[in-house]
C-alpha cells in the first residue's frame, strides 16, 4: 500500500472547505458504520449499484477513487470484486484510522490500496479513474457544486461518477426530527448523554424501516447533532448535480429509478435530446414524490405537470428549522407548525399516511415541550422521506 499525506490549513480551519470534517474530528466519530459481516450487506450494495446501472462485477480490474469514504465500509463490497486500484481520500482522522485498520487486518485482500489524508477540495492527481465515488458528502457542503465538479474532474472518459443528492421534500421528515435537538440540549449537559437520549428516542423510528444500515447512535450523530448548513447548501438535487457537471457528463441511473427513455434507438443522433434533458423534464415532477418512501412514485410519474409547490413549502420548513436550531429554543415553533399543517393540506389522498404522520407530530410535539412524557408518536415514527437519492453519470468527453 502507498500512502499520501497531504497537509493543508483548510483541513483544520472553519472556512468553506471544512464542512463535515471539523464536526467529525471534534467528536472523533465515523457516523456511517456498517455491519459488513451481515449476509445482506453485499446484496444491498449490489442492488443499489444495479439501479445505478453498475453491477459490482463491473469493478473487476478497474480503478476506483472514493472521496469521503468514512471508515471504508461500503468499499468492502466493491473490493470483493477485485478492482485493480482503490484510492481513499478523506481528512477525518477517525475515518483514516479505520481504513488503515482494515488494511492492517487484510480486509482489502490483494487489491492495491492508497490512503490519502487530504481535504477533497485540495486533492490533486494526474491520473483519471474508471470510477469516482462520492456518496453522502456533497449535500451539506458549503460549496456543493464546486465539490461535485472537482470530484468529477478525476473521472476518465467513459468512466462513471456516483454521488448522492437531496431535496427539501426528501429531508422534511428528518427536519421534523431535528426539532427535538433543543429539547435534548435543555435537559442534558453532556454531549454523549444527549446523544444517548436521542438514540433511545429514535431507535423505534428507525425500527419502522425494517432494515438496519447503521446503529441508531450513528444516525443521531449524523442527522440530529450534525450542524446542517443553510438550505441552499443542504438541498442539492439531481437537477443541481446535472447542472454542476455540465455537458461533459450524461445522467445514467438513479435510486429511486425514474427515468423513462422511450426514444427509438434508430432515431437517436448527435442532436437528439440527451439523458440530461430527459432527466430534467421528468425529475421536476417528482419533488412531491420524495416526501414519503411509503408512497409509490407512479402517481407522480404519470402527472402531466410539474409540482414544485410542495418543494417550495418544504424549503420554507427547512429555513424555519434552521433558525429554530440556531436560536436553540422554541420561540419559532408556531411558525413551523403552521407551515407543516399547510403542507399536509397540499398533499393528495395518495399521501394519507404522510398526513396522519404530520397530524401526529402537530398534536404530540407541543405536549413534549409542556413537560409531558415523551409521546408514542405512533404515526410520526413511521414517516421517512426518500432521504438521499443516488445518481450515476457517465463522462462523455
Amino acid at each position: 500500500m502507498s500512502s499520501k499525506h497531504v497537509t493543508s490549513e483548510s483541513i483544520l480551519s472553519t472556512d468553506d472547505k471544512s464542512a463535515f470534517i471539523s464536526y467529525y474530528n471534534q467528536h472523533s466519530i465515523i457516523p456511517v458504520s456498517q455491519d459488513t459481516d451481515s449476509p445482506d450487506f453485499t446484496f444491498k450494495r449490489n442492488s443499489l449499484y444495479k439501479l445505478l446501472g453498475i453491477p459490482l462485477t463491473i469493478f473487476k480490474g478497474r480503478t476506483v477513487l472514493e472521496f469521503g469514504p468514512g471508515g471504508g465500509y461500503n468499499a468492502l463490497a466493491i473490493i470483493r470484486h477485485n478492482p485493480s486500484l482503490y484510492v481513499f481520500v478523506d481528512a477525518s482522522t477517525a475515518s483514516l484510522d479505520e481504513i488503515q485498520n482494515k488494511f492492517d487486518n487484510n480486509l482489502f485482500g490483494q487489491t492495491p490500496i492508497e490512503i490519502t489524508n487530504c481535504n477533497i477540495f485540495d486533492y490533486k492527481d494526474d491520473r483519471k479513474f474508471d470510477f469516482v465515488i462520492i456518496e453522502g458528502t456533497v449535500p451539506g457542503q458549503n460549496q456543493p457544486r464546486v465539490m461535485l465538479a472537482h470530484s468529477a474532474s478525476f473521472v476518465s472518459v467513459d468512466g462513471f461518477l456516483t454521488t448522492t443528492t437531496t431535496t427539501a421534500t426528501s429531508l422534511v421528515s428528518e427536519v421534523c426530527r431535528r426539532l427535538f435537538l433543543p429539547f435534548f440540549n435543555a435537559r442534558h449537559d453532556i454531549f454523549e448523554t444527549r446523544v444517548l437520549a436521542a438514540a433511545n428516542l429514535f431507535e423505534s423510528h428507525l425500527g419502522t424501516l425494517e432494515t438496519s444500515t447503521r446503529p441508531p447512535r450513528d444516525w443521531v450523530l449524523d442527522s440530529i447533532f450534525h450542524p446542517w448548513p443553510k438550505r441552499d447548501k443542504m438541498c442539492f438535487s439531481i437537477l443541481d448535480a446535472i447542472d454542476a457537471l455540465g455537458d461533459n457528463f450524461e445522467f445514467y441511473g438513479s435510486s429511486p429509478t425514474f427515468l423513462v427513455d422511450d426514444r427509438f434507438y434508430k432515431k437517436i443522433g448527435p442532436r437528439s435530446a440527451s439523458t440530461n434533458d430527459l432527466a430534467k423534464q421528468q425529475f421536476s415532477k417528482l419533488f412531491r414524490g420524495m416526501i414519503d418512501y411509503r408512497v409509490p412514485l407512479l402517481c407522480e410519474l404519470i402527472s402531466s405537470t410539474d409540482d414544485l409547490e410542495c418543494e417550495a413549502l418544504c424549503q420554507e420548513l427547512y429555513d424555519e428549522h434552521f433558525l429554530l436550531l440556531r436560536d436553540d429554543n422554541y420561540n419559532r415553533i408556531d411558525k413551523f407548525v403552521t407551515k407543516l399543517a399547510t403542507l399536509s393540506k397540499l398533499l393528495p389522498e395518495d399521501y394519507n399516511c404522510t398526513k396522519r404522520a404530520i397530524e401526529d407530530f402537530i398534536e404530540n410535539f407541543p405536549k413534549l415541550l409542556d413537560g409531558a412524557e415523551i409521546p408514542n408518536f405512533a404515526e410520526f415514527s413511521k414517516w421517512w422521506g426518500r432521504g438521499q437519492q443516488y445518481a450515476s453519470f457517465i463522462r462523455s468527453r
